[in-house]
């Protein structure tokens, strides 16, 4: 029961984390002093960065989230992910290919749902390094967190 209302609860989170580009930021921060809540650009809104609908993983959830740092001129490996994955750009410009879906470019202070099953490969842009904050949205006991290798784009 306990684990039922837990993933409610997160996914109902998540669902609005995900849809904040359609959505207004939240004011109920306003009350709290000293805090305020800025709205982070969400390309593509309630969709993939290619457009694609998505479900999140059954079962009990796991988030991981970290910083990666892409140099300039060291691509990723092509890969592809089984799950929801929240991209944050915290500095730089990030660089995607996703093949025959084109590229797509994402600045600073912006984030996207990152593709999903569709091979790509991230570039750091502008020749400079770019860091990222990654968020896998998984499930405990399954290894949906780790990304799947590709030996071509789609």
């Amino acid at each position: 029961m306990k684990t039922k209302i837990f993933s409610r609860v997160l996914v109902g989170a998540v669902v609005v984390l995900a849809s904040a580009g359609v959505m207004s930021a939240p004011t109920h921060h306003d009350k709290y002093e000293g805090v305020q809540a800025t709205e982070v650009p969400m390309l593509g809104g309630g969709k993939t960065i290619i457009g694609q609908s998505f479900n999140y993983p059954t079962g009990m959830p796991k988030l991981q989230t970290y910083n990666v740092q892409i140099n300039a001129g060291k691509p990723t490996n092509i890969h592809a992910h089984s799950i929801p994955v929240l991209v944050l750009v915290l500095s730089g410009q990030l660089e995607v290919d996703y093949g025959s879906k084109g590229k797509r470019t994402i600045k600073k202070g912006e984030s996207y749902v990152e593709a999903i099953n569709w091979c790509h490969q991230g570039f750091a842009g502008a020749g400079k390094p770019v860091i990222v904050q990654v968020s896998y949205l998984g499930q405990e006991g399954a290894d949906t967190i780790k990304p799947t290798e590709c030996s071509k784009l789609d």
